[in-house]
């Protein structure tokens, strides 16, 4: 009887390199630079050389199937990432597709200096869009979260602002950031509090509302008039 087994995890990295099509083009942009943390972040130096991953984009006006095209590294290289997601050629390129079949042309003619060029302005427009998606999609990234772009939202919305009001609580600061949305509107709702302190205590947590009951208030017989008289 054959014996019980499983394949061999495999990496994310690895998974990237033999099907980069699979990836969209931030998740494999945060994948490459979390594999060399000493390099710059893309859009925030001065030297591409300095990057994790040098940048092309497309020069030919064709329709692509993925976001990625290609991701080739040589040994002890820079990685080397085509996309055709934006760039300045492409069938939506300000690049007229005159000029762009006249790159196809030096291209077959081994003249690569052309859209050598035309990549290092491509290179740093990609990085720019690589920090703006980075920083408007909440939910990707390999940061602590602390680190998130979206904390100081969720603590402004949840009354943890400024800094002397963090971590002051008998409650750690990320069960109520977890619910946000409970806190937002500025009310402490009592079905709130459950949840909160079942996650964080580990034990059965149950909460009744309390209605009071008793005889309605009058104001003043000077305040009533008052009252009166402003409406």
């Amino acid at each position: 009887m054959e014996t019980a087994g499983r394949q061999a995890a495999v990496s994310l990295s690895a998974t990237l390199r033999q099907t980069p099509q699979a990836f969209e083009l931030l998740q494999a942009l945060l994948v490459l630079e979390r594999e060399q943390p000493q390099a710059a972040s893309l859009g925030t130096g001065t030297s591409p050389h300095a990057e994790a991953v040098r940048l092309r984009g497309p020069l030919t006006p064709v329709f692509a199937s993925s976001q990625i095209e290609s991701l080739v590294q040589e040994h002890d290289q820079q990685a080397v990432l085509t996309t055709p997601v934006f760039g300045l050629g492409g069938p939506d390129g300000p690049l007229p597709y005159a000029f762009q079949e006249w790159l196809q042309q030096r291209a077959r003619a081994k003249d690569h200096a052309p859209a050598e060029f035309l990549d290092l302005f491509q290179h740093r427009l990609l990085s720019l869009l690589y920090r703006i998606l980075r920083k408007h999609r909440i939910a990707a990234g390999y940061s602590v979260p602390s680190a998130s772009p979206v904390q100081a939202q969720l603590r402004a919305l949840t009354g943890l602002l400024p800094q002397p009001l963090q971590e002051r609580q008998a409650l750690p600061d990320a069960a109520l950031l977890a619910r946000s949305a409970l806190f937002a509107d500025g009310r402490r709702r009592w079905q709130a509090l459950p949840p909160s302190s079942a996650n964080t205590s580990w034990c059965p947590c149950r909460s009744a509302l309390i209605r009071a009951h008793g005889a309605t208030f009058r104001p003043p017989a000077a305040v009533a008039s008052s009252l009166a008289g402003a409406t």
